[in-house]
């Protein structure tokens, strides 16, 4: 795609600030540098519309390959950083910095295209290239802006990881995404939210019981952020789920009238609701059981 075919393409560097919120700014660019920028764009695109499945929506418990093809909303509750840099790149500061001086603290790179048509893109890559690694667009200073030169300094990548559009996220690489967003972080720090909103989905479960105990486990608080992504949860059978977790030695409770795992099963539990925890019955003598890591459905 050419050049002419955007208004303009912005670059721009996160810088890691502590505990903080990352720090943006924007760093000038000649086009050299955006011909090299729009190259990564239709990587990206060529890669993500050649993967044949369906797109799926990114979820925080799955295990994923290094490319992928997913999806997940940009909302601002659930991914301030990241909608911020998207509904905000005009209040981006321009600054020049010292690459060379600041490669230690870079926590990510974007670009940001404006298309001619008014809309508005962000492709967004976790500097992989940035210490060491060999590679051919190589970036410095010249003349008061970045351009293409054979140095060392600071190289750009063949894809993004992901690119951020107005109301959703197109996901390639699915560790970028989770580097860059800490979507792991806000989830967790929203846990005992989320747990006792699943009470209003399955009135038989008492989460606001489980609620607390969640929020002290990583693993379970991606298992419930699987829980709630899930369309048919309101369907949920009592009798069958009682009867499986039976059958995998879950020990459940009454508690307020509503069922819950004891504590030690609350894992086990959570994965029999999310459809992890399954068994086969084939063998003379034995029911096998097994621990799925990813639960997508067969067609």
């Amino acid at each position: 795609m050419a050049l002419n075919n955007y208004l303009v393409i912005e670059f721009g560097i996160g810088f890691e600030n502590g505990n903080q919120p990352v720090i943006l700014n924007k760093i000038s660019i000649n086009d050299s540098v955006r011909e090299v920028l729009d190259e990564m764009k239709e990587n990206f695109e060529a890669q993500y519309l050649a993967i044949p499945d369906a797109v799926e929506v990114f979820e925080l418990s799955e295990k994923y390959s290094p490319t992928e093809k997913l999806t997940y909303p940009l909302v601002q509750a659930e991914l301030p950083e990241l909608f911020d840099l998207y509904a905000n790149t005009g209040a981006i500061p321009m600054n020049d910095i010292n690459l060379e001086q600041n490669l230690s603290l870079i926590s990510f790179y974007f670009a940001i295209f404006h298309h001619v048509n008014g809309s508005r893109s962000v492709g967004v890559k976790r500097p992989g290239q940035f210490k060491g690694l060999l590679h051919k667009k190589v970036m410095r200073f010249w003349d008061d802006s970045l351009s293409i030169v054979p140095d060392n300094l600071f190289k750009l990548d063949s894809d993004f990881d992901f690119f951020l559009n107005q109301n959703s996220i197109d996901i390639l690489h699915p560790s970028g995404f989770l580097y860059i967003s800490g979507i792991d972080r806000h989830t967790l720090a929203n846990a005992q939210l989320v747990t006792n909103a699943l009470g209003q989905r399955i009135n038989f479960i008492n989460f606001a019981h489980l609620a607390p105990l969640v929020a002290q486990k990583v693993s379970a608080v991606k298992l419930i952020s699987s829980i709630k992504s899930r369309p048919d949860l309101e369907h949920t059978n009592e009798q069958k789920l009682m009867n499986k977790c039976i059958a995998h030695g879950i020990a459940l409770n009454q508690v307020g009238g509503l069922m819950v795992p004891a504590d030690a099963d609350l894992i086990p539990f959570l994965q029999v609701l999310d459809r992890r925890l399954y068994d086969y019955d084939l063998l003379d003598n034995n029911t096998e059981q097994y621990l799925a890591s990813s639960r997508k459905r067969q067609p």
